[in-house]
């Protein structure tokens, strides 16, 4: 017989081992892990007032004095040529 067909048997034998001995140390850490302690945390103080809402008529007015200046320039166009020549009497202008 040749070294490589006895071998065999054994290195069988030394896997099936190692994958019995790491189950049962994974068994062992999952059944004795510990237990996390549950905390509450701590109430915290409002950071703000709070008042019920009232219902009141005001008119804000606002006097200022300057220059509009757009954001972006645009060219406002039609997507289409032509000439408007009726409207639809549900337009509503």
């Amino acid at each position: 017989m040749s070294e490589r067909t006895t071998n065999k048997p054994i290195a069988a034998v030394v896997s099936l081992g190692l994958i019995a001995g790491a189950v049962l140390v994974a068994a062992v850490l999952v059944i004795t892990k510990p237990e996390a302690e549950k905390i509450l945390p701590p109430k915290r103080a409002e950071l703000v007032d709070v008042q019920p809402l009232k219902r009141t008529d005001e008119t804000v007015v606002l006097q200022l004095t300057g220059t509009v200046t757009p954001a972006k320039r645009v060219r406002l166009r039609s997507r289409v040529s032509g000439e408007v020549v009726g409207i639809a009497p549900g337009f509503i202008d």
